[in-house]
Order: C-alpha cells, then structure tokens, then sequence
C-alpha cells in the first residue's frame, strides 16, 4: 500500500505507517507556487521503502513556472516519479476546471514537457475516474495528449478496479479518503488519510530503477563449525 499526505495530515509519523503494512508515500510539495509547509518535515523524516512528492497544480497559473517551482522543492529527492496532480478545486472559489478545460490542459501539458525536459522522463498523472473519460466534442479523451504518462487515479469504489477512461490501466489506485488516519500515522485529531493500492510499481517509479534494488540482503556470517557441517552436507564423502 501506497499512502499520500500534505500538510492536512499534521506532524506525521511514519514508522506507524510502516507497522501498518505502508511501503511508499507520496508527499504534496507544492500548491501552485506555495511551498506545503509540512513538505520538509515530511521529507527528512520518512523511514518508507518509496518516496516521491505532488504538486496540486493551479489550472489558472501558468504550467512551466509551476513545474519549475516544484522541481526547485523536490530535486533529486525520492525514488518515484513527480506527479502532476490536476482537480477541480471550484470549492475553494476558483472557476470550475470544466469551464475552462482548454487553457488548463494547455498548461497542464507545459507542466508535463518541462518536466520531462528537466528530467528525462515522464511524470505521474493524478485525475479522478470522471477526468480520465472526460472526452470533447468530437468523442476524444480531452487527456490524450497525456497518455505517456503512468496513471494514478482516485475513484472510490467498490469495484475491483477503478474506471480509468483514456488510460488502459491504472499504476496506482486512491480507492479511499477516508482511511483510519492515526492508525496509518496523522497527527491526533486528524481522522482521515488517503489510500492507494499499487498496480504498477515499476510505472512509478524512476528510470533505472527497481524494486529489486530497494532489497539490501543482510549477509550471512557463518561461524567455522557452521561451516564444516554445510561441507559435510554437500560432499557426504569427506565423513
């Protein structure tokens, strides 16, 4: 499992996360130009196997100064790809991303290219289901031009798997928000915390790497009589 966290999730503790059965998260950074305030706590303190971080973009902000901001945050930290989070966020007095879906996926698509351009390789998709099958008038995934990059997709179901639209398939899915938040590591008083079950590792994670290189075998010492019985054991001649 997969967990994600921002500042909403107060001084986090991840050794708890571990004890649950957590093996990665994903930290938010960034919120449009802002830098999230608990992002460098966050940062010196994970213990988990696989870490990288978000940026919930701003859709009415320009895309290469946001990419720009969010690779000056993050750098080289982590081991799984950035990720471009992109949701309608009209709740908080913006406009609604539907109502103006082409100037955002313009921007969104600068982020992505900056990104890949400074990087060397894709970023990380987030949408909700209802994104991903969005399509325009012309019966085309308005996401199209983003089909490069591994999905993450939030859709809280109880469905074996999530609808993914555009996309084949899914590398991570958020099925919940609403996951035991101190159990998992929140601060006191903060109930809640997302969770995402891995489909794909290997998608999210950064080129050149593996899971197979998060693995340090522990080496074996074996003391001289240990030894001499392994002998015994292969070569029963030598008794």
């Amino acid at each position: 499992m997969i967990i994600d966290i921002s500042a909403w999730n107060g001084n986090f503790n991840f050794d708890k996360a571990k004890a649950a059965g957590v093996i990665g998260v994903y930290m938010r950074s960034n919120f449009g130009l802002s830098v999230d305030s608990k992002y460098g706590t966050n940062r010196q303190n994970c213990t988990l196997d696989y870490s990288g971080a978000y940026h919930y973009f701003d859709y009415r902000g320009n895309g290469a100064d946001q990419c720009k901001k969010f690779l000056d945050t993050v750098g080289s930290w982590g081991n799984m790809r950035g990720v471009l989070d992109l949701e309608d966020n009209s709740a908080n007095g913006w406009p609604r991303l539907d109502s103006m879906y082409g100037q955002a996926l313009k921007e969104a698509l600068s982020w992505v290219n900056t990104y890949k351009l400074e990087t060397g390789h894709n970023p990380v998709m987030y949408l909700n289901s209802g994104l991903c099958r969005q399509k325009d008038y012309l019966n085309r995934y308005i996401f199209r031009n983003f089909l490069e990059c591994p999905l993450w997709v939030a859709h809280y179901t109880n469905y074996p798997s999530p609808i993914t639209g555009a996309w084949a398939e899914a590398a991570l899915w958020q099925y919940s928000s609403t996951g035991d938040g101190i159990l998992y590591g929140n601060s006191t008083g903060n109930k809640y915390i997302d969770l995402n079950r891995v489909f794909n590792l290997q998608a999210l994670l950064k080129p050149g790497i593996t899971p197979e290189d998060e693995v340090i075998p522990v080496p074996v010492v074996l003391t001289d009589a240990e030894k001499l019985a392994k002998l015994w054991q292969h070569h029963p001649d030598l008794h």
